[in-house]
């Protein structure tokens, strides 16, 4: 049984990927928490865990075709690296706002650059994948907005304010 103990005293199962499926499947390896700290109870959690695991590990050597991958980390900033103007097109998070916190972001001037809530929903989709983590992250993005506008003021001396 591939099972691991957290320091939290939470037993985690865990299925390393073999290297011939990596690429299909874009991991390394598969890892969830079963939720509880007694063994017993986490063994019984993962076997039904690790048999999915493996049906898609065979599902991926005969027909990778049918296997979308894990998306890629840093899709949304090399998209966003390629350059869109300002506020431009890419202002659709700007009417995912209620009127009171579009206000809020109106009287900014964001001169060249893509702004940085631009690829905020991608962003999380990819980083975040509990509701209530997207949420907080969307809301630490758009307060960062306030200070830093675009991608190209976000460096070192400005991340760490």
């Amino acid at each position: 049984m591939n099972l691991t103990c957290l320091k939290s005293g939470i037993w985690q199962v865990e299925l390393r990927i073999p290297s011939d499926v990596r690429v299909v499947l874009g991991r390394t390896r598969f890892a969830q928490s079963t939720g509880t700290r007694d063994k017993r109870k986490a063994s019984n959690k993962a076997l039904p865990i690790l048999t999915e695991w493996q049906q898609l590990i065979t599902t991926a050597r005969q027909s990778p075709e049918l296997i979308q991958p894990k998306p890629d980390r840093t899709v949304c900033l090399s998209d966003a690296a390629q350059g869109h103007d300002g506020r431009g097109d890419s202002s659709v998070w700007l009417d995912e706002l209620k009127p009171s916190q579009a206000k809020l972001y109106d009287a900014i001037e964001w001169g060249e650059g893509v702004s940085l809530p631009t690829h905020m929903s991608e962003f999380i989709e990819v980083h975040y994948t509990r509701h209530r983590t997207q949420l907080e992250a969307r809301r630490y993005i758009l307060e960062a907005t306030l200070f830093i506008h675009t991608l190209g003021d976000l460096n070192r001396g400005n991340a760490q304010r």
